[in-house]
């Protein structure tokens, strides 16, 4: 039950808002004061109807409707030149088209058959005798029971073609699986492929590492065969030892010898050198040595007779 209307910017309503009660809730007022407005306003909440902006005010500003109900639920209907849009319980409803959304028809548990206008014409009188029909059956909920046995039969009839299809689809698997009555014997072939694949691959590991074995063993081999030679080389080098032996021994010698000639030449360098000091130091003596002593008056030993050497 619709408790409480507000009408925002709505045909002749800026901002109206209406209390309503349990039983008959009665609007009067003079021509034009906007009577009629008030249940096309919420006839666009119940319906989305009209469509497009006629009704909206010209003094501008969001057009809103909002319906409270007895439960506690409120419903806004919002339009403004951006925005199109339902609010339930201030949570803002998906993309607004023609219809009105699901979410609003529950909580409002109501239809354009529970809103009648001044100008419409009697209920169901002026109705074709298939619209009352129609309109009947919705009130006893029997267009439920046909829309049920409808969407029963035409779910039936897809389950009857599904199983059709799968049938027709097992026979031609059943077909196609016979083409595969050797697959045992394949298998039993892939699987003695596989050991033998294995057994291969084994043999081609062990072929590998005796490569690699083989590979060492030409390597000492041929290290053996270049040291084959060492003990006849070490006897050559023995001998060779002893023949160079005696040469070191006289070269030894000869160093020494050169180095007492160095020496002896030295000396005699040295001598030389002194004899000739010696004879310079006669040939001044005999210069400056007077010819009879001074103290004794003999004559003196290699005096040099009147001084002239």
């Amino acid at each position: 039950m619709i408790t409480k209307v507000e009408i925002e910017n709505f045909q002749s309503h800026q901002h109206s808002i209406l209390h309503l009660t349990d039983g008959v809730n009665v609007i009067i007022g003079p021509s034009d004061a906007g009577k009629s407005a008030i249940f096309r306003a919420i006839n666009w909440v119940i319906t989305n109807r009209p469509l497009g902006d006629a009704y909206r005010s010209e003094w501008g500003g969001d057009t809103r409707v909002a319906l409270h109900t007895q439960e506690g639920d409120v419903i806004e209907r919002v339009r403004s030149g951006s925005t199109n849009k339902y609010v339930v319980n201030g949570q803002t409803l998906a993309a607004v088209g023609s219809d009105v959304p699901e979410e609003v028809s529950r909580v409002l548990r109501m239809e354009p058959a529970n809103i009648q206008g001044q100008m419409d014409a009697p209920f169901l009188l002026a109705s074709s005798p298939g619209e009352a029909a129609r309109l009947l059956n919705k009130a006893a909920s029997i267009d439920d029971i046909d829309r049920a046995t409808t969407n029963l039969r035409r779910q039936h009839s897809r389950l009857q073609d599904d199983i059709n299809r799968n049938s027709k689809e097992l026979e031609d698997r059943q077909l196609e699986l016979t083409t595969y009555e050797d697959i045992p014997d394949i298998e039993t072939k892939v699987t003695h492929a596989e050991e033998m694949d294995q057994a291969l691959t084994q043999k081609i590991t062990r072929l590998s590492q005796l490569g690699q074995r083989v590979q060492r063993i030409q390597q000492v081999q041929e290290r053996l065969r270049v040291t084959q030679y060492v003990d006849h080389a070490l006897t050559k080098s023995r001998e060779a030892e002893e023949l160079v032996q005696p040469l070191t021994d006289h070269s030894n010698r000869l160093q020494i010898l050169k180095r007492l000639t160095q020496r002896i030449e030295q000396t005699q360098a040295r001598v030389q050198k002194a004899q000739e000091e010696e004879g310079h130091l006669e040939q001044q003596f005999h210069l400056l040595a007077p010819e009879t002593c001074p103290l004794c008056g003999g004559k003196m030993l290699g005096a040099n007779p009147a001084g002239t050497g």
